[in-house]
């Protein structure tokens, strides 16, 4: 009797186990040869059925990270994940006979070619991400099968071709982000049928043309950026809505002069033709190895502000918006890590950051020349190790309204991130007022190693007589020789409405302005 009851119990065990759903042969086997492909056995040695129960690499956080669907007999792969995990080479052909996969994410590798006609094969696909990659050429046409797409991210990549007229057939499309791509022409008049969209993300391309006006009807849209695109034309009516934010900074879109009236008082107290408003009171210093004393701005600044010191000796403006930052909108950065190539180390761990225009104006300044010592470190970006390396920061700087350096990278130019620059330049001031302006003109990548990563970054400043000058009296030579040096703190702004981008920029035209072109005062 007993020998008959354990021989039941082990026919239970044996059915229980064999009714347990397996996945698809076929996956299997491409799934290990994408393992083996992109070298990932280390981070992903599955011996046994992928879709095993409690497996460790199912997991949302898991990354590698490979998870199922199953039915009463057969499992299939719908989740494949391999981010930021400096994957090199191509796709292989073998990712494309996982046909029930839903979720894809190769972001952030160092993936390269085109992107496989095959890719048309995953009609199941919801959610895309080829960000920040290498990847080139057209976007194939048979991406246009994957109709079920929610979300699909392609940016900083080298794209090219025509924006592609299938992007219509994605009418359950939420999120399109292709940004930093080489794609051009107009945006295509199929756009119209992504009436579900709440971000539209297609800055720094060559797309040109209008925005079609039945994006203006598009009531969930909360983000558009197409800056940096030679687009023209009017906005849709519609836009003026509330819980809408755009960025149309280098377009010559016609915004409705809007903000026109906060410019000019900008500009009338740039002039100090009247006493500055938001003035606050210096909070420390800071004094370097060699004994120049920087004083601190560490202003919490926002999406469009203007603060002057209290002493009313200078002042330091931001316009642009870090819209997809996932810290928030912060224009400062901070790293731990020591600085090489400066006794001042100290000095080059915090930094200003913009997303579009930053300026900084010494005020009151006696008539004269002058050394301008502008104090660079990339402290965001990595060296070129990883797909972390894949990162380019570039923008314009302009001294007293002259371009003086144009796609200035300065991890290129230090030899590498974290590691200090020093750019000098004379120049003459001669309306008391010394404008120093960095400026994004759309170059270089934003989302590497995060959404956001763009735009000027600058450690510190200091002016320093060149001369005796030609004004009517001798002032300070400390006070003469300094702006600000920028010890940033790390308290985060608030975001303010976006139409705040033209803030610095002549209407139908927005670029560099020079703005201080009234002759210099006497006295």
């Amino acid at each position: 009797m007993k020998f008959v009851s354990f021989s039941f119990l082990l026919l239970c065990i044996f059915q229980a186990v064999s009714s347990q759903p397996t996945t698809d042969p076929k996956e299997v086997a491409a799934l290990s040869r994408i393992i083996e492909f992109w070298n990932l056995r280390n981070k992903l040695n599955i011996t046994g059925d992928p879709c095993a129960q409690n497996a460790t690499w199912a997991p949302e956080t898991a990354n590698p990270r490979v998870s199922c669907s199953c039915d009463a007999t057969i499992c299939h792969i719908i989740h494949l994940k391999v981010y930021a995990l400096d994957v090199s080479g191509e796709i292989p052909i073998e990712l494309f006979d996982l046909k029930e996969l839903m979720d894809l994410n190769l972001g952030q590798n160092v993936l390269g070619g085109p992107i496989p006609a095959e890719i048309g094969q995953l009609s199941k696909m919801q959610y895309l991400s080829f960000s920040s990659n290498n990847f080139n050429g057209p976007l194939p046409p048979q991406l246009g099968n994957l109709t079920s797409l929610q979300q699909l991210w392609a940016s900083d990549n080298q794209f090219t071709g025509k924006f592609p007229e299938f992007i219509g057939t994605f009418t359950e499309l939420r999120d399109l982000r292709l940004q930093g791509t080489s794609l051009e022409g107009p945006i295509p008049s199929s756009l119209r049928n992504l009436d579900k969209l709440d971000s539209l993300i297609l800055r720094n391309s060559r797309i040109s043309g209008q925005i079609p006006d039945e994006i203006g009807t598009f009531l969930k849209l909360q983000l558009l950026d197409v800056s940096f695109n030679p687009l023209f034309g009017k906005l849709p009516l519609n836009f003026a809505r509330v819980g809408l934010s755009m960025n149309l900074v280098g377009t010559s879109i016609d915004s409705n002069n809007l903000l026109d009236s906060q410019a000019s008082g900008l500009l009338q107290c740039v002039r100090q033709d009247s006493e500055c408003s938001n003035s606050k009171p210096l909070s420390s210093s800071q004094t370097s190895a060699s004994g120049i004393e920087y004083d601190d701005e560490s202003e919490i600044l926002g999406a469009a502000s203007l603060y002057t010191s209290s002493n009313n000796e200078w002042a330091v403006s931001n316009a642009g918006n870090f819209i997809s930052n996932p810290n928030g909108p912060v224009y400062t950065a901070r790293t731990e890590s020591q600085i090489i190539g400066t006794l001042d180390s100290e000095l080059y761990k915090t930094a200003r950051v913009s997303a579009s225009s930053l300026r900084y104006y010494g005020l009151g300044m006696e008539n004269g020349k002058y050394t301008v010592e502008l104090h660079f470190a990339e402290i965001e970006m990595g060296d070129p190790y990883s797909w972390r390396g894949l990162g380019r920061r570039m923008f314009d700087v302009y001294i007293q309204g002259d371009r003086v350096l144009r796609d200035f990278n300065v991890q290129a130019e230090a030899g590498g991130s974290k590691r200090a620059l020093v750019k000098t330049f004379e120049a003459s001031v001669n309306n008391t007022v010394m404008d120093v302006h960095f400026f994004w003109a759309g170059k270089g990548t934003c989302c590497i190693p995060y959404q956001g990563t763009y735009g000027p970054q600058v450690s510190a400043i200091r002016v320093s007589q060149a001369s005796d000058g030609f004004g009517s009296g001798k002032r300070d030579k400390k006070r003469a020789g300094k702006i600000a040096g920028v010890a940033v703190g790390c308290a985060a702004a608030a975001v303010i409405m976006t139409s705040v981008f033209y803030l610095w920029w002549t209407k139908n035209s927005p670029t560099h302005m020079r703005i201080h072109t009234d002759s210099s005062r006497k006295g």
